[in-house]
């Protein structure tokens, strides 16, 4: 549903009156959603129509029974309201906003779509932050298993498939030794843990 949808609309009492029609909506703090529409009579007269999430939205609104005791927020419309970047960027002026039940999802501006949260002020004019977000490093899918074998404690009880020769050829791990941690603690201590780790898992 877009705010569009809710201009111009009839509202009725409960026993089919016309009251008048919507013109603008109220929205929360923070343009979280819209709290009220305001309407205005045959003669012009003002008066607002408070919305809650089950009040149902249709051809033309009823108004409830009980007036709210009191209507909080601002009677604003960022219908064609100019917009900004948050470095001074002109974007355009606001030309819908798209609703999620009463709650604001987006605002459309000059044919481009900007979600709630990038909105960070409204007033004259409306500020968007439009930076693009740093995207997250992804992870290879076999990096996670790839990190479970390159811990030593998973090469406990494995069998050493091929020799390890220190760095003056001489001969350190025969190949079929059992995996221990003490042959791990050599291995650190000679720097051959990567090359161990290599040769027990080699297939």
């Amino acid at each position: 549903m877009f705010l569009k949808d809710l201009i111009g609309k009839k509202v009725l009492s409960h026993d089919g009156k016309i009251l008048g029609y919507t013109r603008c909506a109220l929205f929360s703090a923070g343009f979280k959603r819209i709290t009220a529409l305001l309407c205005a009579d045959e003669e012009e007269e003002d008066f607002f129509l408070p919305l809650s999430p089950k009040q149902p939205i249709d051809d033309a609104l009823v108004m409830p029974r009980r007036k709210s005791a009191k209507i909080t927020g601002m009677p604003y419309s960022p219908l064609l309201r100019q917009a900004y970047s948050a470095q001074g960027k002109f974007l355009g002026c606001v030309t819908d906003v798209r609703l999620e039940g009463l709650s604001v999802a987006a605002l459309l501006i000059d044919g481009n779509e900007y979600p709630a949260g990038r909105v960070k002020a409204f007033g004259d004019c409306i500020l968007i932050d439009t930076a693009k977000r740093a995207a997250r490093p992804r992870r290879a899918k076999n990096s996670a298993a790839a990190e479970n074998k390159a811990r030593p404690a998973v090469l406990l009880g494995r069998t050493l498939r091929h020799d390890i020769r220190e760095d003056t050829d001489e001969l350190l791990f025969a190949r079929g030794t059992r995996i221990t941690p003490a042959v791990l603690r050599t291995a650190a201590r000679h720097k051959k843990l990567v090359e161990l780790t290599a040769k027990t898992l080699a297939d």
